[in-house]
């Protein structure tokens, strides 16, 4: 089958799921209860591996099982058995197991872990207490700016967004933008992998007395509507109603409002400012500047490289994928598109199953969009101060691919004030990065490269 293209954040989704008590109910030998923590290699990082056993009244287990590094908390352990110092462990929901044996003085667990058939040896060492999952750079209450929970119509959609409204202390007017994330079901902080990038914008902003509004995307979070329904239209219309509601809101005065945006919403900001009168900047955040296929087709063979795919199937696989995306052209009508994607996925020797996962994913309204949307239509309109910015470690939105269809839409549009910059060594979350592959996103510490953010906070102020 073919390399999986990744969405614009990258996320690797994985549900949480709730608590589940488990043991086979006999007195275990020794107490393996605590918090338990190792690593495993995969696609040349380091993942971790959290396990939080507790002991029951009737001397049975219950546990759940953490990946921090791939932002999954609370798996179920379904199964905790004990014999003397031998110890079993299953998460059946995620299909992985682990066997080991307790050390003498009870601080290591050594075994093998086995998922999806594939085993690995794997050492948990005893914590002294609950992980703090934190990361270095979240911010902290109290904060010194006003911080405040609210909601917001998109009148047009019938539906209500909430989000989170934070301005520096005092009345105004202060410069305010809007946050816009990327592609994904994701919540007001962006949040994937353990890392909250909009919670570490947003705060660096308002410290250097910048008004920021963030907010669940429609159909998550607190936000109604319907996620799985929507285009990207629909997340620039959202974007477009906070503007509004800023312009009415008054716990502030807003002076000047722009609108950020990070992946996929580098793409909906200049949708939303297009004949806007109230946008009056943009910064893009590994923004595309290409059609939605070019972006998909580009990242999955750079990501298959990183981690280590062989060049004969790298180029198979984009000979598949540019037959696939090849069909979205050919047709608009949803069951004619269907009906031609399911006669390539067939020619591949993809499996009923594999056809049925990746039709699944390539007939959402929100793919149908855009794999065929041109982002340089609307950017050789864009007149107003642009600030795109992209990681040249950036595997997802390709910034020698995207970065000068952008510069050269700008000065086609003949816009006097647009910076567009490459930054050495950073990733698609801007991050500084090895590789750029998303596998590194969950492993480093660093939510977004501080540069950066001083970069966004006094380009803005310039204005």
């Amino acid at each position: 089958m073919t390399i999986r293209s990744f969405r614009l954040t990258g996320a690797f989704l994985v549900a949480t799921l709730a608590l589940v008590a488990c043991g086979d109910g006999n007195q275990a030998d020794v107490d393996v209860s605590g918090t338990w923590l190792g690593a495993i290699p995969a696609g040349g990082v380091s993942l971790r591996v959290v396990f939080n056993l507790s002991k029951n009244a009737d001397g049975s287990f219950a546990g759940t099982m953490d990946s921090p590094d791939q932002g999954a908390f609370g798996i179920p352990v379904s199964q905790i058995t004990v014999h003397g110092r031998h110890v079993d462990l299953a998460a059946a929901s995620i299909g992985a197991s682990f066997s080991g044996d307790l050390s003498a003085d009870g601080s290591t667990l050594s075994g093998t872990a086995t998922q999806a058939g594939e085993s690995t040896p794997l050492k948990l060492l005893k914590q002294p207490g609950p992980l703090d999952y934190r990361r270095p750079q979240d911010p902290v209450a109290p904060y010194p700016y006003n911080s405040l929970d609210v909601t917001f119509a998109n009148g047009d959609a019938g539906i209500t967004l909430a989000g989170t409204l934070t301005w520096p202390q005092g009345a105004g007017p202060f410069t305010t933008v809007v946050l816009i994330a990327g592609s994904g079901p994701n919540n007001r902080n962006e949040e994937l992998m353990n890392h909250r990038p909009f919670l570490v914008l947003s705060d660096a902003l308002t410290r250097a007395g910048i008004a920021t509004l963030r907010y669940d995307k429609r159909g998550v979070g607190l936000s109604s509507g319907d996620y799985a329904a929507a285009t990207s239209l629909d997340f620039a219309a959202d974007a477009r109603a906070a503007v509004v509601y800023l312009r009415g809101q008054t716990s502030f005065v807003a002076s000047t409002i722009g609108m950020i945006g990070h992946s996929e919403g580098g793409l909906l900001g200049p949708m939303a400012a297009d004949a806007n009168p109230d946008v009056a900047f943009l910064v893009l955040l590994a923004g595309p500047g290409v059609p939605g296929d070019q972006t998909l087709i580009s990242q999955a063979h750079a990501i298959g490289a990183a981690e280590g795919t062989p060049p004969v199937q790298l180029a198979q696989a984009d000979a598949l994928n540019q037959r696939i995306y090849a069909c979205f052209r050919a047709t608009s009508d949803p069951q004619e598109l269907e009906s031609q994607l399911r006669v390539v996925l067939a020619s591949s020797g993809a499996t009923a199953a594999q056809q049925a996962s990746a039709l699944a994913e390539l007939t959402t309204p929100w793919m149908r969009f855009f794999v065929t949307y041109d982002p340089a239509p609307v950017l050789t309109r864009t007149r107003i101060p642009v600030l795109a910015l992209n990681g040249s470690l950036d595997l997802q939105v390709l910034p020698d691919l995207n970065l000068p269809p952008i510069q050269q839409a700008l000065q086609a549009a003949g816009n006097q004030h647009a910076t567009v910059q490459k930054l050495d060594g950073l990733n698609h979350l801007f991050q500084h990065a090895t590789t750029g592959s998303p596998m590194e996103y969950g492993t480093i510490d660093e939510t977004m490269a501080p540069e950066v953010l001083s970069q966004i906070a006094a380009w803005i102020g310039s204005l």
